[in-house]
């Protein structure tokens, strides 16, 4: 029994060292699978922790981002409110321009039209002041040559030129066309050429016949006197398409008085009394050069010898 005991000890003894052994390995094995999860672990927290380090920058560099956004938004803000401000200054002063400019445009076109109007009053009381140099003229011819005229040519003269005069008012209100009697007995009609031509040409203008039709049936009056047609121009070179034909004012000018000539027949006057001829600008009235001094000068003097 005791050496039954004695085995059943051994193998007891045995047995428990090989559970312990067992065991030992299990334990052991178990601590290992242990340690390698606990590394496992440790890595992934490390990368948990280099992860959240990297986004931890990232907010960082995020919020920096950020308030340079709002540091840049706040510039381009204060930079807007500026530009604004400019913007309605410059509307201000754009209007304040555009008040200003209609103003001075008013005042100018109000100054335009009181200079024409000027210049209408000045050329008319210039015409005016020729045509009383005219007639102060007249009578002072008139006066000096009475005793030598003969009373009844005189009245009869004068009574042809005032019913002349008469016909021309309808065609000539602002008294352009000058009718001067010469000490000799002869009459001139003065009729400046823009009452007769078209504006640098040689064809008559459709108004003419107002202004030739009275004429002739005056001229129709003066039987048996020599009656001559005279064209004159201004000083100036002619330099229009008129220059092919008439290359100078010799030419033109009588050409031109041509023209009234033939108006004139047409009318009725006898054409044995007629005569043309052609000045150029050897008799002006008005010396001087310049426009008005031009204007007065190119003219068309009907002689009544």
């Amino acid at each position: 029994m005791s050496k039954l005991t004695q085995i059943q000890s051994s193998i007891f003894l045995t047995v428990a060292l090989i559970v312990s052994i067992v065991a030992n390995i299990f334990l052991f094995s178990e601590n290992n699978n242990r340690q390698n999860d606990l590394v496992a672990l440790t890595g992934q927290l490390e990368h948990a922790n280099a992860q959240n380090k990297q986004r931890l920058e990232e907010q960082l560099q995020a919020g920096q981002r950020v308030n340079s956004m709002q540091s840049t938004q706040q510039d381009l803000s204060i930079m807007i409110n500026d530009l604004q401000a400019t913007l309605a200054n410059l509307q201000t002063d754009y209007q304040n321009s555009r008040q200003t400019a209609q103003l001075t445009s008013d005042k100018f076109a109000k100054a335009t039209e009181q200079a024409k109007l000027f210049q209408a009053e000045l050329k008319k009381t210039k015409q005016q002041l020729q045509n009383a140099q005219a007639t102060v003229a007249n009578l002072e011819r008139a006066l000096r040559n009475k005793g030598n005229e003969t009373p009844a040519t005189t009245e009869t003269d004068s009574l042809k030129l005032t019913e002349l005069n008469n016909q021309l008012s309808l065609a000539d209100p602002e008294k352009e066309i000058g009718i001067v009697q010469k000490s000799d007995g002869s009459i001139v009609l003065s009729i400046p050429l823009e009452k007769l031509f078209e504006p640098g040409t040689v064809v008559l203008s459709p108004q003419s016949a107002q202004v030739l039709k009275p004429i002739a049936q005056s001229l129709k009056s003066f039987s048996g006197r020599a009656i001559q047609i005279v064209g004159h121009s201004d000083e100036r070179l002619i330099t229009s398409a008129l220059a092919d034909k008439y290359p100078t004012n010799w030419e033109l000018s009588s050409i031109r008085a041509s023209k009234v000539l033939l108006a004139l027949i047409e009318q009725g006057v006898d054409t044995t009394q007629l005569m043309v001829a052609g000045k150029a600008a050897t008799q002006p009235v008005r010396d001087e050069s310049g426009s008005s001094a031009w204007q007065i000068n190119r003219r068309i003097e009907i002689i009544i010898e």
